[in-house]
């Protein structure tokens, strides 16, 4: 079947090793709109630090953000979101302080964190109970830290729910989404609201939470510099972030296309 939308993470994916869009994968990324392809980008950034990046390179897309808490156009206009249920989303938030974790909180109110110089994008978290008052809803809880003891202990207690997703992006962090908000589910949703049947899709990633994604389609490429249980999944594992192995993806593709025309 023929390739008809490209799904990619950005972290360690799309992005280089710098945390930005190369010049050859825009221009690639470029040449597959030219021939119809369109991209889909599912991260588990907000709208807010997501779409700068694909605007500085000049590449259009829709996205999948928080992990699959949201699903937005090229415009920033919101589509679809699934939020965390609020005794799930106030449990999150106890354990994380429980546990000496920092977090920032993704809400259709804007982002607020406790560490504002790692998350420069987000508002200082307020008082809990003055947060808790706005009736927020809460898309996704991004935990960090560099206590790995800190980190899996929080994991165990918020596995525990069924009504929670917990996966994670790096080793010093957790995500926490609503049980339904994950990438592949609201992936698959944004393809077949453009009529684009999972097997003529194509996805890149790198890490634990790409893991729904490559569950959700069957054409799937992990990042040379992936996790090493994600490549396991993967159909082809290309070559890394480093060496522009979307880029490089995209012109294979490109090249058998034009050769079977």
């Amino acid at each position: 079947m023929p390739i008809r939308m490209l799904i990619s993470d950005l972290d360690g994916t799309l992005l280089g090793p710098e945390g930005r869009i190369t010049l050859p994968t825009a221009e690639a990324l470029q040449r597959a709109r030219r021939a119809d392809i369109p991209l889909l980008v599912a991260t588990g950034r907000s709208w807010k630090t997501a779409s700068p990046l694909l605007a500085e390179a000049g590449v259009a897309a829709d996205f999948v953000l928080l992990n699959g808490a949201e699903a937005r156009t090229a415009r920033g206009e919101l589509l679809r979101a699934v939020s965390l249920p609020p005794a799930a989303a106030r449990q999150a938030v106890a354990v994380l302080g429980r546990y000496g974790l920092g977090f920032e909180v993704n809400t259709d109110g804007g982002d607020f964190t406790t560490d504002t110089d790692l998350c420069p994008s987000a508002q200082p978290f307020p008082q809990m109970e003055d947060f808790w008052a706005r009736q927020p809803q809460v898309r996704k809880i991004f935990a960090f830290s560099h206590n790995p003891d800190a980190l899996a202990r929080a994991r165990q207690m918020l596995q525990t729910r069924p009504d929670v997703t917990v996966t994670a992006s790096a080793p010093w962090n957790l995500e926490v989404t609503a049980r339904d908000a994950q990438k592949g589910p609201m992936a698959r949703w944004m393809a077949a609201r453009y009529g684009i049947p999972p097997d003529e899709v194509l996805v890149f990633g790198d890490g634990c939470n790409d893991r729904s994604l490559f569950g959700a389609f069957p054409h799937t490429r992990a990042m040379g510099n992936g996790n090493e249980a994600l490549q396991t999944l993967a159909e082809r594992v290309i070559e890394s972030n480093a060496r522009d192995g979307v880029a490089r993806e995209i012109d294979r593709l490109l090249s058998a296309s034009q050769a079977g025309a």
